[in-house]
């Protein structure tokens, strides 16, 4: 016997073949199947088995000569539409041989209905002005589901970006209209799945709801206001941290009209007025300002002339400023005075330093914050007493200067030697003492000592 007498009329038994849905519903429920009947029309035993959509049912079975099987091949949640083929299999001489017997076309199916329960809702809010819908949705079935949101204003569709809601969760859609006043209305949540299943296999055409549920939002109107436009609101103030005169105004915001909060804007201050409320807002304003704008809604309500006068008032900066006196003899025989001055107070001044009593004036310098600087002041003299020196700063603020100072000790200064004496030609009576009188002079009492001024001669002739 040959092997191909074993397949003689093995084709006469292919019986129906048909694509259907054993079970229908979401991952792991979803059934699709190919089904198919197959007579052994042969003279031999032969096993069977069905091979459709790439797939074979099971192992097959065994069918002796006139015996009759039903094969099922399962595929997923869909399977495409193909051909389906009965694959027969027979020992021979201990061999085994196959042969395959076309069993005609089959038809696709989709088997995917999954479920689509959600929660969701809807509010408006005031977005820069514009009136916008926020959407929420949660997820309340067992698969993931990617979701959008659709509103309709006038006529005009506008949909929010998708976002996938994983079982449980919950995502928020923003739809922004563009819109001041909206009329109430409807947000439509359109739900859909990729829906490929472990085989790859995907669906005809995407998988969505048939049912998108829906959730009513209200009317919204966004319409802010100026009530009273800015005034002063009490007395200039000086900042000495910000180093700045700061005036503060006020207005009335009026958000009567409105249904939704709006966020009132002016300088650096933000304020929310709800819905159908009027609100006093305070603002500073900074010297040198010259107008003050006040916006709400994405508009602009109102622009006000905000100049004032600097209320600038500078006083000795303490703490922030170390100083040092020093007393010494400059290399032409004059005193000289040093005021050092540690200036920590992060700003840049000029200084001079003044002798109290002669009021001498030294030369104005440079006193950059962060640094230190020597103030001098050299005297016309060679002779100096114990005496003060006032550290004068001044710097320009706000259009015009302000001055501070204080005062420093300093000690006295010889810079002509030990003693003065008179010269041979002086004149006694021209410097105050009477030479016939009978009190004796005693050493280094001349009437000139102590004074701040002394005749002029060399320190080694004194």
């Amino acid at each position: 016997m040959t092997v191909t007498s074993a397949w003689a009329n093995a084709a006469d038994g292919v019986g129906t073949v048909a694509a259907s849905c054993l079970d229908e519903g979401g991952v792991g429920t979803a059934d699709a199947v190919v089904t198919g009947t197959y007579t052994n029309t042969t003279q031999r035993t032969v096993r069977v088995a069905l091979q459709a959509a790439g797939t074979s049912a099971s192992t097959g079975k065994s069918l002796a000569p006139g015996e009759s099987t039903e094969l099922t091949v399962h595929d997923g949640l869909r399977l495409p539409a193909g051909q389906a083929v009965f694959v027969l299999a027979t020992d021979v001489d201990g061999r085994t041989y196959k042969t395959p017997v076309p069993a005609g076309d089959h038809e696709a199916a989709d088997c995917y209905t999954p479920s689509w329960t959600t929660e969701v809702s809807a509010q408006t809010f005031n977005t820069g002005g514009t009136v916008a819908v926020e959407g929420k949705v949660t997820n309340t079935s067992d698969e993931t589901m990617t979701v959008d949101m659709v509103v309709t204003v006038d006529g005009t569709a506008m949909k929010s970006v998708s976002l996938p809601v994983t079982p449980g969760g919950t995502q928020t859609l923003t739809v922004d209209t563009g819109s001041a006043m909206v009329p109430e209305g409807e947000a439509v949540f359109r739900l859909s799945r990729e829906g490929k299943d472990e085989d790859g296999d995907a669906p005809a055409q995407a998988v969505v709801s048939k049912d998108n549920p829906t959730a009513h939002y209200d009317a919204a109107t966004i319409a802010p206001a100026l009530g009273d436009k800015p005034v002063i609101a009490g007395a200039c103030e000086f900042d000495a941290a910000q180093d700045r005169s700061v005036q503060k105004y006020s207005f009335t915001a009026d958000n009567t009209a409105s249904t939704l909060p709006v966020r009132f804007h002016v300088g650096d201050v933000t304020r929310t007025v709800e819905a159908g409320q009027t609100q006093v807002i305070e603002y500073p304003v900074v010297w040198g300002t010259e107008t003050s704008e006040i916006t709400a809604g994405g508009k602009v309500l109102d622009r006000t002339n905000v100049s004032f006068e600097s209320c600038a008032e500078l006083t000795w900066p303490g703490d922030a400023v170390s100083v040092g006196t020093e007393t010494a003899c400059s290399a032409d025989s004059q005193v000289q005075l040093t005021a050092t001055v540690d200036n920590r107070t992060g700003r840049d001044w000029t200084g001079l330093l003044v002798r109290e009593g002669s009021n001498d004036v030294g030369p104005d310098q440079p006193v950059p914050a962060g640094q230190t600087t020597a103030l001098t002041l050299t005297r016309q003299t060679a002779l100096s007493t114990d005496g003060s020196v006032t550290v004068r700063l001044y710097r320009d603020l706000e259009g015009r200067t302000h001055e501070v100072e204080w005062s420093y000790g300093v000690r006295g200064q010889n810079c002509i030697g030990a003693e003065c004496e008179l010269t041979p030609d002086a004149n006694p009576a021209a410097l105050g003492r009477d030479e016939t009188s009978d009190v004796p002079r005693t050493e280094n009492q001349w009437p000139w000592q102590g004074l701040d001024t002394c005749i002029d001669q060399p320190a080694d002739q004194a």
